[in-house]
């Protein structure tokens, strides 16, 4: 299941690069099962807004 949820991850956000350095995010999932998951994005502040709009639950 974890798996399925980093390829998910990986589908919705995996093109976005910041538009002055071209890096990606770095997403960091962590929990101790589904039920108590939380994620961090590094990066630029323009990515992580980008990315946070994206993954909003």
């Amino acid at each position: 299941m974890l798996l399925y949820l980093a390829r998910r991850i990986r589908r919705r956000v995996g093109a976005l690069r910041d538009p002055l350095t071209g890096k990606a995010p770095r997403i960091l999932v962590k929990g101790d099962d589904f039920e108590h998951l939380s994620y961090e994005v590094d990066g630029s502040q323009h990515i992580v807004e980008q990315v946070k709009a994206i993954l909003v639950v």
